[in-house]
Formats: structure tokens, sequence, C-alpha cells
């Protein structure tokens, strides 16, 4: 299933949309016009004479065909937020309930695990005691309320989390967990992290679309 939104187009894979690269989508397109036929004079088929002109309409097409927006062809997808998407379903964070996930909702990211209303995470549980984070402790609860924005896809406070301290304090395990609850990193991954100087360079947001 291939929709776009946020400026490109997105492939339904493995249970959210993944960004597909804007020479894979020509790619895509060429390959679709070598294939195609046409019925000539004489009623037969023929081979469909390759025409740039051709592959910029039927991106054009494409396009619109499956635009997220209401009035585009494609239809509106759902927000992707008020629930949690794991492996085996959309969890609803209100009601508590497993529903089924599909492209019909706006996701870009999956936790790669099977929702379990009864795991636990002593591992986890563990790190933080290493460092000196405990229940009753602001940064503990700082980064349960961290986790719990990332997970919720919303993005409407804007607010970005700064890791600062000495080396092997903790900061690059926390960023892993983070890459790995989201399936990965860069386009092809739900979870990004960057340092704040690469920012203001030419290229400083190049691993972060959508």
């Amino acid at each position: 299933t291939l929709r776009h939104f946020d400026g490109g187009f997105w492939l339904w894979e493995g249970g959210r949309f993944i960004f597909v690269d804007p020479d894979d989508t020509e790619a895509m397109v060429t390959a679709l016009l070598a294939e195609a036929s046409e019925t000539g004079p004489d009623g037969g088929l023929r081979d469909v004479p390759f025409k740039v002109a051709q592959k910029r309409e039927l991106l054009a097409a494409l396009k619109d065909r499956t635009r997220d927006s209401r009035y585009g062809l494609g239809g509106a997808l759902k927000p992707a937020i008020g629930g949690i998407p794991f492996r085996n379903g959309w969890l609803d964070v209100e009601s508590g309930a497993l529903r089924p996930i599909g492209p019909d909702r706006k996701i870009q990211w999956v936790i790669d695990a099977n929702y379990d209303p009864s795991a636990t995470c002593p591992e986890w549980e563990k790190f933080l005691a290493s460092c000196g984070f405990t229940p009753d402790t602001d940064e503990y609860r700082l980064i349960r309320q961290w986790f719990g924005y990332l997970v919720s896809g919303s993005k409407k406070y804007e607010k970005g989390m700064l890791l600062i301290g000495k080396s092997r304090a903790g900061k690059g395990v926390m960023i892993r967990v983070a890459q790995a609850l989201f399936g990965g990193v860069g386009p092809y991954g739900g979870a990004m992290a960057v340092e704040v100087e690469t920012l203001v360079e030419s290229h400083g947001y190049e691993g972060m679309p959508g």
C-alpha cells in the first residue's frame, strides 16, 4: 500500500509506513512503464514507447491517487495518536483495548515487540538504578515521562530531550533502547538521535525524514 504525505511516498510494510527514497519511486514508475502496453490500430497489443514526459505524468497521477487528504482519491489517514502501535495490534491507551492495525492509520513507526499487559522490565529498572535513578528521583520520573511521550506518537509539545553527562554515564544505553523500541534508526526506522551541533550543518536533518 503506497501513500503520499509529508512531502514524499510511503510504503506500508511491517505494521508501519516506511519512507520511499525518491529515486526508488522513479525507478518503480519506470518499471511500470516498461511493462505497459496499449491497443494498436490493428486491435492488437503493442509496447508503449517510453517517454520522460510519461514518467512525470504517471508520478503526478500516482501522487494524486495516493495523497493523504480528505479530497484525495486515497482518502484521509487516521492520525497516529491516542494509541501505541505494536507488532500484534494498536493499543488504545484510554480503553486498554488492543485493536487491529492496518494502513488506514498514519503510522511511521512500530514498537518492535508484541504487546503484553503483564510484561515487566527488570533489566531496564536495574540499569536505571545503576545510574542512581530510582522511582523516588526526578530523573527516573523524567525518563519515564520522556519515553511515554515518545511512544505516544504525539509531537504537539515540540520538545526534545538533551542527555548531558560524562562518558559511560548511560546516555548511549538510553538512546539505543529508544532506537530498539522503534525498530531501528534513520529513514527506514522509527527513531533518530542527533548531536545538537550537527543541526546547524548543511545536512543536519538528513537522517530525519518524517
